[in-house]
C-alpha cells in the first residue's frame, strides 16, 4: 500500500475504464464484474470493507488517478447497488456524447467513453478513514461545482438525501439567483417520489445540520431556493427529452471532451 499523500482532491477524477479496473483490484467478490447473479452490494456496505483493509483509492491506486478537473460529477445514493451506479454514470456518459455525432463523424465515442471523460465519486477521492465533513463542505467540493463540469443524479431516490440535495442546489445556484433560469442536471426519468427538506434523511443526522447551515448561510434564498430546485429536477426528470438549459451545457461540454481526446484544434 502506498503512503498517504497530500492530493488535491477536487483536481481528481477517474475514467470508465479506470473505475471497472480498480472494481476488479479490490477484490471484494460483490464486485466481481464477471457475475451477473450478484446480490446487491451499497456503498454503506463497501465502506466498512475499505476501513478494515485502510483503503483510500485515490492514495492507493494513484495509476488508475487522472489529475484534473472531472468531467462529470456523480450525484447518488449510497443504498444505490454500486454496480448500478456504475451502469448509470457509463450510460449518462454515452448520452452526452452521442449529441456529437453529426459534429464528429468520425470520432471514436466509444473509446473517448471509456478513456477520454472522466468523473468523480466520493468514495474513492474521499479517505473515508478520516471523514472531515466540514472541510468537504468548504474546501473539497466547492471547486467541482463550476461551469465545466456535468452533473449526473445517478440514483431515483437521491434528492431523500441531504448530501444529494446539497450537490444539487450547488450545480444549480445559477436557477437561484437568475430569474426563470432552469436546471441544468441530468436526474433520471424513473426519479422517485421525494419530500421537501423537512423529510430528507442523512445517514447521519448531524451531517444534515451541517449541510443545511451551509445552504442558508451561502445558497440563495436558502432552503426556499433548494426546495423550488428539487421541484425542478422532479419535474425536469427525464434523460430522453432533456431540457433546454441542460441540453446547452451537455453539448458545450460533450463537445470539448471529444476535442480533447482527439486532439482537435
Amino acid at each position: 500500500m502506498n503512503e498517504s499523500t497530500d492530493l488535491d482532491l477536487s483536481q481528481c477524477s477517474i475514467s470508465w475504464r479506470s473505475y471497472s479496473q480498480l472494481l476488479q483490484r479490490l477484490d471484494i467478490p460483490a464486485l466481481d464484474l464477471r457475475e451477473f447473479m450478484l446480490p446487491p452490494f451499497s456503498t454503506h456496505q463497501l465502506r466498512p470493507v475499505l476501513l478494515e483493509r485502510g483503503i483510500y483509492p485515490a492514495r492507493d491506486f494513484p495509476d488508475l488517478i487522472a489529475r484534473r478537473l472531472p468531467d462529470v460529477f456523480v450525484t447518488y445514493d449510497w443504498r444505490e447497488n454500486i454496480l448500478a451506479v456504475r451502469s448509470t454514470v457509463g450510460l449518462a456518459i454515452q448520452h452526452c456524447l452521442a449529441f456529437q455525432t453529426n459534429r464528429f463523424p468520425h470520432a471514436d465515442l466509444e473509446s473517448a467513453c471509456d478513456d477520454g471523460v472522466t468523473f468523480w465519486l466520493d468514495w474513492i477521492f474521499l479517505d473515508q478513514s478520516s471523514r472531515d465533513v466540514d472541510r468537504e463542505l468548504d474546501q473539497i467540493l466547492p471547486p467541482l461545482f463550476n461551469d465545466g463540469t456535468v452533473h449526473v443524479v445517478a440514483s431515483t431516490t437521491a434528492l431523500s438525501r441531504a448530501w444529494c440535495c446539497y450537490e444539487l442546489a450547488q450545480f444549480n445556484r445559477h436557477a437561484a439567483e437568475i430569474p426563470g433560469a432552469n436546471v441544468t442536471s441530468l436526474v433520471p426519468g424513473d426519479l422517485q417520489k421525494y419530500p421537501l427538506w423537512a423529510g430528507v434523511a442523512s445517514t447521519d443526522p448531524a451531517d444534515k445540520v451541517r449541510v443545511e447551515k451551509r445552504i442558508v448561510e451561502l445558497f440563495p434564498d436558502g432552503l426556499h431556493a433548494l426546495q423550488h430546485l428539487m421541484v425542478q429536477a422532479g419535474l425536469a426528470a427525464d434523460m430522453r427529452g432533456i431540457g433546454s438549459a441542460a441540453r446547452e451545457r451537455v453539448l458545450a461540454a460533450s463537445a470539448r471532451w471529444i476535442a480533447r481526446f482527439e486532439g482537435v484544434q
